[in-house]
Formats: C-alpha cells, structure tokens, sequence
C-alpha cells in the first residue's frame, strides 16, 4: 500500500487513482519549493512550482465542471422524467383537443375560456379527407 491508497481513495477507479497520485506529488513539489513560507531564488525552481501550480489548478477546475456538468444532467432528467410522468398520466383515449382544463378541474370548450372561432371539424382529433376544391370553397367560406 503506498501513500495515496487511503480511505477517501479507495473506492475510485484506477484512473482516478492516477490524477490522485499526480496530485499529491505536485502538492509535494509545491511545498518543497515554498518552505518556511519562501519562493524559489533561481527561475528553473519558479517555472516548475509554477506548472505544479498550475496542474493542481487545472485538476481541480476541471472536477468542479465535471460535478457542474453532473448536476445540469440530473436537473435536466428529472425534468424530462416528469413530463413523461405527466404524459403518461393522460389516458390517450380521453384527450380531445376542443377542451381545457381550469383551476379547478372542470372541463370547459376552449371557446368558453378565450374569444375564438372554431369552425366545425377544426378541433377534431380525426383528420377529414379534404381535396383542394372543397379546401379552397370552405376558405372563401370563411370570409
């Protein structure tokens, strides 16, 4: 067992382990180089304390995402579950376009609740053969 195997690892997979280990051993580098407080004198120390900054940095935004990313996924199905859920509660068989349902459950025609013409067959769920002359003599019907 080497020194990243620890209770908070254990249950990670292998390739967790490995940014872990990176980790930890930029995290030694950092503190070897910033004793007592202090920077490193000569620029070749600098430059590597700045890319084990830099890496420490680098792992840790991209696990903030990652958890980011995870919690939009999940708000995003639980959305999605409960319109299925609401979908699915609606028997097919009792839908008809024409109504609506209020505050209070009552069914009312649409016409009742907003200032509409409905035309006969317009709400209808079941679609009427229509050819072209009888679509264009029910249009000039409506003028």
């Amino acid at each position: 067992m080497n020194n990243t195997d620890n209770l908070d690892n254990v249950n990670l997979k292998p390739e967790e382990k490995d940014l872990e280990f990176t980790n930890e051993i930029r995290k030694k580098i950092v503190n070897h180089y910033i004793k007592d407080g202090g920077m490193p004198a000569d620029v070749k120390d600098m430059a590597m304390l700045q890319n084990a900054l830099d890496g420490i940095d680098r792992g840790a935004l991209g696990k903030l995402k990652i958890k980011s990313d995870e919690k939009t996924n999940n708000k995003e199905l639980v959305a999605l579950e409960t319109i299925a859920n609401i979908f699915n509660t609606i028997p097919t068989n009792k839908l008809n376009a024409s109504r609506i349902t209020n505050e209070v459950g009552v069914m009312k025609e649409v016409k009742d609740v907003i200032d509409v013409t409905i035309l006969d067959g317009e709400m209808s769920s079941v679609n009427e053969k229509t050819d072209y002359e009888k679509f264009m003599a029910k249009m000039k019907n409506q003028k």
